[in-house]
C-alpha cells in the first residue's frame, strides 16, 4: 500500500503480443484475411485463442474454449469481407444462369 492508504497496483506486462505460431497467430491471420482483426468479434476470438494457447486449461475447459472459438470465428468470417464476396459470386452465377435461359 502506498502512502495515504492508496493501494498499489501491479502492472502486468503483456506476453508476446504478436506470436508467430500457435492458435493466436493462426486466428490473427484468419481475422486479417476477412478484415475482422479490429472488431469486437476479432478481439473475442483472440482472447479465446490466448486462453487455449496458455496451457492452463483442463480438458473440459479446453473443449469448451475450442467450441466457442470455432463459433466466434464462424461469426467473424460471416461478418467479414468474404461474406460480401461470396454473395457477389453467387449473384454473378445466378445472373449467368438467367442469361443462358433467356432472362427467365
Amino acid at each position: 500500500m502506498r502512502a495515504g492508504g492508496v493501494p498499489s497496483v501491479a502492472v502486468l506486462e503483456p506476453t508476446d503480443p504478436t506470436p508467430t505460431s500457435g492458435t493466436v497467430a493462426a486466428v490473427r491471420v484468419e481475422l486479417e484475411a476477412v478484415e475482422q482483426s479490429g472488431s469486437a468479434l476479432g478481439a473475442m476470438a483472440l482472447a479465446l485463442a490466448a486462453r487455449i494457447d496458455s496451457g492452463r486449461e483442463t480438458g473440459p475447459a479446453l473443449a469448451s474454449l475450442t467450441r466457442e472459438l470455432r463459433f466466434t470465428m464462424n461469426e467473424a468470417w460471416a461478418s467479414g469481407r468474404h461474406a460480401a464476396s461470396i454473395a457477389e459470386r453467387l449473384g454473378d452465377e445466378l445472373a449467368q444462369r438467367r442469361a443462358r435461359r433467356g432472362g427467365r
